[in-house]
């Protein structure tokens, strides 16, 4: 019951913390909306943004590609990679919406980004630490994934291995 607790609790979070509404969570079901946000685009095809809890580590970003039923998840380095099927999520934008972008960050640029500009939040940690939606792209390969307490960002490679890097991209979104 508690983890039910939990769980619903930091949806409500993510959600009441975000105002914006161009911008929302849909559940995964292995059919792709609509109005899914592509996060980039490689050889494997699209890349879309997910979301998924892992029991006692919190709600993390990761990537969907094509019709996945489970995504890979990669909180730190002693935690990943992760399998997640259980409450899968994907970010979902109004239609025509051009207001997202991505912007370069770092390690040290990132405490002042997530202070004063928008950042698309993607989770929130068992320890009540946000979760920021993070993209990072290496040989020409899309891979998201999460930054949080320490501004990494934590994502899982094709050969499911968990990686880590100081340089990514930030999901950020322009206010009206």
């Amino acid at each position: 019951m508690k983890i039910v607790l939990y769980i619903l609790f930091s949806l409500f979070l993510v959600w009441k913390s975000q105002s914006a509404q161009d911008h929302y969570w849909r559940d995964w079901n292995g059919t792709l909306p609509w109005d899914a946000f592509v996060a980039g685009n490689d050889s494997r095809g699209n890349i879309y943004v997910a979301q998924a809890y892992l029991l006692k580590t919190g709600l993390y970003s990761g990537y969907i590609i094509g019709a996945n039923r489970s995504i890979q998840i990669n909180p730190t380095l002693s935690n990943g990679p992760l399998r997640s099927s259980d409450v899968i999520k994907i970010l979902c934008v109004k239609p025509g919406d051009n207001t997202f972008y991505w912007l370069t960050a770092n390690t040290t640029l990132t405490p002042t980004l997530v202070k004063y500009t928008p950042v698309v939040k993607g989770g929130v940690a068992f320890n009540n630490n946000t979760v920021y939606v993070a993209r990072y792209v290496v040989n020409d390969k899309v891979y998201v994934g999460s930054v949080h307490t320490d501004y990494y960002a934590y994502y899982v490679d094709d050969a499911n291995t968990p990686k880590y890097t100081n340089t990514y991209q930030l999901l950020i979104y322009a206010l009206d």
